[in-house]
């Protein structure tokens, strides 16, 4: 047991520190309203922003927490879309591919835990959708309340039924069957599309390929532009086509990434996540974080360097929780365990250092 637990100290050690991959989603209580201040014209690119926020947190891959700081915003990586989530929530269709080749591009189906961790961070107010696609789309979700227990419980089982069985790669009509998920828009949430693959188009039928290829870069993508959805795309490998990836994702004031190993997707859907969601931060020292008693609620995501790590949470009075101590009917405390990640949610923390 001692072995045990030294080994989870360290895993988790890692996972919130060198990883960078621990999230803090906090919900205060309400405070008197105040006139807004001009943010500032310019700040440093290392820096992290604290404030009162009720969307997750997250410090994106490649910062470690000593870096973060209380008062600065992260500079965008890319070009934004007009719209902005802090307000109010977002609408994201996740796209994955099901085509045979993901059996060697990724044989363990870590997309799957990824798109599940994207989904678990979205707040109250946002809506999800799943499309899986080979020769066509297929939607497997339909835009739902990602919040929302029941709905969430739908778009975690369809993430499941993505697959890898596919003969063909039809990128164009992916994007159609999430352009139509999205629907006309109907208020000024944000849109997004996150396109996993690990191809280029390929219907079977080089000239079609072709005609496709036009469509979706001439017509369909500045379409999408122009309708303020934003696309964010991903290849498995450099045998995709990394150039078409990275021109429908500028096009629509996206982002392109390349996620070449294991590793690099919980990075990238983080990554992704922040950038969708221009979520407030709190800085993480040392895999410890403190709680103050006008935090409702604190939501935890700690990834997994493999599927035996397991996670614990210790509380300020020295009392440490795993998932098997939270009873399922327990409201106040949500602990949601996967191969992949935990998701952790305390209602009413308790004041002081949690580790």
């Amino acid at each position: 047991m001692i072995e045990l637990n030294a080994c989870v100290v360290r895993a988790l050690f890692k996972t919130a520190v060198l990883l960078s991959a621990l999230y803090l989603s906090v919900s205060y209580a309400a405070e008197p309203t105040t006139p807004a201040t001009p943010a500032p014209a310019e700040v440093p690119a290392d820096s992290k922003p604290v404030a009162p926020s009720s969307v997750p947190s997250t410090l994106p891959a490649g910062h470690t927490p000593s870096e973060a700081t209380a008062s600065h915003p992260v500079p965008a990586e890319a070009p934004t879309a007009p719209s902005t989530a802090k307000s109010g929530g977002i609408d994201a269709v996740l796209v994955l591919d099901s085509s045979g080749s993901m059996k060697q591009t990724d044989p363990l189906n870590l997309r799957l835990p990824a798109a599940k961790l994207f989904i678990a961070l979205l707040g109250k107010t946002d809506r999800a959708g799943i499309i899986s696609f080979s020769d066509r789309g297929y939607p497997l979700a339909a835009l739902m309340p990602a919040h929302d227990q029941a709905a969430r419980e739908k778009l975690l089982q369809a993430v499941d039924k993505v697959e890898s069985n596919g003969q063909f790669t039809n990128l164009q009509d992916a994007l159609l069957q999430a352009r139509d998920m999205l629907g006309a828009q109907q208020d000024d949430r944000p849109r997004y599309v996150i396109l996993m693959s690990d191809g280029q188009m390929d219907t079977g039928n080089a000239a079609r390929d072709a005609q496709l290829t036009a469509q979706l870069k001439d017509t369909l993508v500045p379409e999408l532009s122009k309708a303020h959805i934003t696309l964010y795309t991903i290849a498995f490998t450099q045998a995709s086509d990394v150039a078409l990836l990275k021109e429908i994702a500028a096009t629509t004031h996206g982002q392109f990434r390349l996620a070449l190993l294991d590793k690099d997707l919980h990075d990238v859907f983080t990554s992704l996540f922040e950038s969708a969601k221009t979520p407030d931060m709190l800085p993480i020292e040392g895999g410890e974080f403190h709680a103050d008693d006008a935090i409702q609620e604190v939501t935890v995501v700690a990834t997994k360097e493999n599927p035996k790590v397991q996670i614990f949470l210790q509380a300020p009075d020295g009392k440490r929780l795993a998932a098997t101590d939270v009873d399922p009917q327990n409201p106040t405390v949500r602990w949601f365990s996967s191969p992949a990640f935990d998701m952790i949610t305390l209602d009413h923390p308790a004041a002081g250092l949690w580790k």
